[in-house]
């Protein structure tokens, strides 16, 4: 079996709408995610790097990295990920085709003020049942991240 097409890479959306594109191989199919980071009214930034060379029944870790701009330390409480488009009518955003799984990391995270931490990561795995339409698609992830202005 021609196992290329199945390969994708991540790109990550900052929360400022900057993209950061990223693809792999021939005819590879391409993730992106889009971010929503907030702590009690503060938003901040969540960014990611690239995962490629996914097959079906595979699963690759997009690492995380949160940047807080303000003056004051944030505490990150949760971390998340949900498929919510693909580029391809005929490749539904689903389970099926791709699955966004629960946090690895140690949570709470404090963020330094005016710095950023890299933490661990999501993982993304591809069934092995995974629609062939999905091929050379991009896969929307919305990331989610939620804390509070931490206490000195």
């Amino acid at each position: 079996m021609n196992r290329t097409w199945w390969r994708f890479a991540a790109g990550i959306l900052l929360i400022s709408g900057l993209a950061s594109p990223q693809s792999s191989a021939n005819k590879a199919a391409e993730m992106k995610a889009v971010a929503n980071a907030r702590a009690q009214g503060y938003t901040f930034a969540v960014d990611g790097r690239p995962v490629s060379g996914i097959y079906p029944g595979q699963t690759g870790y997009l690492k995380l990295t949160l940047a807080n701009p303000f003056p004051f330390p944030l505490t990150v409480r949760e971390l998340r990920g949900d498929l919510v488009r693909t580029s391809r009518p005929r490749c539904a955003p689903s389970h099926e085709n791709l699955v966004v799984r629960a946090y690895v990391g140690r949570l709470p995270e404090r963020i330094p003020p005016h710095g950023s931490k890299a933490v661990s990561s999501l993982p993304v795995y591809m069934p092995r049942t995974a629609s062939r339409d999905c091929a050379s698609t991009v896969f929307t992830v919305r990331l989610t991240a939620t804390g509070e202005r931490a206490q000195r």
